[in-house]
C-alpha cells in the first residue's frame, strides 16, 4: 500500500510537470545529450570530428545521435561514472559533476530511453495513462520504474484520479520498449 501511495504521489507530480534538472532521456533541453554529452563529451566524441581533432577518442565512439549514444551507453556509464576516467584528466573539458553522473546512471537504469512520451487521457474511458515513471531512493538511484494507469473519479467539484494499474518495467526490456 505504501508503494501504491508513493506511485500516486510521484505520478501526480509527473502529470503536474515537475521535472528533474537532468532528465534520464537522450533528447530534450534537459536531456542527457544537452546536459552531459554536449558539455563534456562531444568535443572529442562527435562524428563531425576526425584525426587529431578527436584528441585520441576512438573514431567509432560518438554520442551525437541517439543510436550512437545507445550503442556505447554502457561503456559511457562505466568510463564516466564507475571508473571516473572520462573525460580524461589531460582534457580541458570539465569532469562530470555528481548530478551528471547520477543522470547517466538513471538513464542506464531505465534502459537508455530516447525521449519522454506524453501522458495520454482518454475521455471515452476516463483513464489517464502515464507511459513511464520512476522511483528514486535516497541516493538518487532509480529503484522502480513502470507504467501507471489512473481512472477519473466521479467528483463534480474537482478532478481526481485513482490509481488502477501499475506495470513494472522489466530490466530485460530493450530500450525501444522503454521510451518515456
Amino acid at each position: 500500500m505504501q508503494t501504491k501511495n508513493l506511485l500516486v504521489f510521484i505520478a501526480s507530480s509527473f502529470v503536474m510537470g515537475q521535472a528533474l534538472a537532468i532528465e534520464p532521456v537522450y533528447e530534450g533541453d534537459d536531456g542527457i545529450r544537452a546536459k552531459v554529452f554536449a558539455t563534456n563529451c562531444l568535443a572529442c566524441h562527435s562524428s563531425e570530428l576526425t584525426g587529431g581533432s578527436r584528441n585520441g577518442a576512438p573514431s567509432n565512439v560518438d554520442f551525437d545521435t541517439y543510436a550512437e549514444a545507445v550503442a556505447h551507453g554502457m561503456q559511457a556509464v562505466n568510463r564516466a561514472v564507475m571508473l571516473g576516467n572520462m573525460p580524461p584528466s589531460f582534457s580541458p573539458l570539465p569532469e562530470l559533476d555528481d548530478e551528471q553522473k547520477q543522470a547517466l546512471k538513471n538513464w542506464q537504469a531505465l534502459g537508455f530511453p530516447e525521449k519522454h512520451l506524453p501522458a495520454i487521457f482518454s475521455a471515452n474511458t476516463a483513464e489517464l495513462v502515464v507511459p513511464a515513471i520512476y522511483v528514486k531512493d535516497a541516493n538518487g538511484d532509480i529503484v522502480l520504474g513502470g507504467s501507471v494507469k489512473f481512472e477519473l473519479l466521479s467528483n463534480p467539484s474537482q478532478i481526481q484520479f485513482g490509481l488502477t494499474d501499475f506495470q513494472e518495467l522489466e530490466e530485460s526490456e530493450p530500450a525501444e520498449h522503454v521510451h518515456m
